[in-house]
């Protein structure tokens, strides 16, 4: 292994999570579905030999692959290169309107600002595309944005008195 890989791998150990993820995200191109820092660390040290190795090692695939745990092994693309290989689907749906399925449908739509009086005090949150924004800051999570504006965890939906959750059919 290189110098320079060495070094990056060892900078590794003095980051903080929020590091870790901005690491993860360059290295893979996608959101880490998991905010465990030492979960983090390892992908994102696999990720770093990987491409400092122009992929994985002919060693590897040759024995590697005879002793491996299978279950181990991504069987999917990441989200980033799946959607870079494949045609694009055919335009049926506005962009707006298949991020809207992928959300929750008790959501409103991107602009909608809910509000409720809560101790004296005006909560207002609107709802952007990507998170929900209070106070100027947006949220990726709306239970996020509803706990840093109270102070208290509380389902946003019965906060908002959206409703409960629909069953599927």
């Amino acid at each position: 292994m290189n110098q320079a890989i060495e070094l990056q791998l060892q900078l590794l150990d003095s980051m903080t999570t929020n590091e870790l993820k901005a690491a993860y995200i360059e290295v893979f191109d996608e959101r880490p579905h998991s905010h465990r820092r030492l979960w983090l660390k390892s992908r994102v040290a696999w990720g770093i030999q990987a491409k400092g190795e122009r992929g994985m090692s002919q060693r590897f695939i040759e024995h590697g692959l005879k002793h491996a745990d299978l279950s181990e092994i991504r069987m999917h693309a990441p989200r980033s290169i799946k959607s870079k290989q494949t045609e694009p689907e055919p335009a049926t749906k506005s962009a707006p309107q298949v991020e809207r399925e992928q959300r929750d449908p008790r959501i409103p739509a991107p602009g909608t600002v809910l509000e409720r009086d809560f101790q004296g005090r005006k909560i207002s949150i609107k709802i952007q595309p990507h998170g929900f924004e209070w106070d100027g800051i947006v949220y990726p999570s709306f239970s996020k944005a509803v706990k840093t504006a109270t102070g208290k965890s509380y389902s946003p939906y019965a906060f908002f008195k959206l409703g409960p959750k629909p069953k599927n059919k």
